[in-house]
């Protein structure tokens, strides 16, 4: 690695240090596996807000929903925030 390249990389990690996490966009899929972008999360990588599981045996997250998620720092965890509905 150059010492440009070298460089370039301390400026990345230094500006990912500094920046907090931003929520993602996901779609629900089959067997509660979430897509965001082109990567699958599955069931097991992330934790559902308390409004959002299964209580009384509802389960309020179907596959199709839209869903609102945020990265935990310095992990590959994820926390489903909240249910996203179009508009009435």
């Amino acid at each position: 690695m150059t010492p440009y390249e070298e460089l370039i990389e301390q400026m990345r990690k230094a500006g990912r240090f500094y920046n907090p996490q931003v929520p993602e966009f996901g779609i629900m899929g089959h067997d509660g596996r979430v897509k965001i972008g082109s990567g699958i999360i599955n069931k097991s990588d992330y934790s559902v807000s308390s409004n959002l599981a299964v209580k009384d045996g509802i389960n309020h997250l179907e596959e199709g929903d839209k869903v609102l998620l945020m990265k935990m720092n310095d992990t590959e965890e994820f926390v489903l925030i909240a249910k996203v509905v179009d508009p009435v």
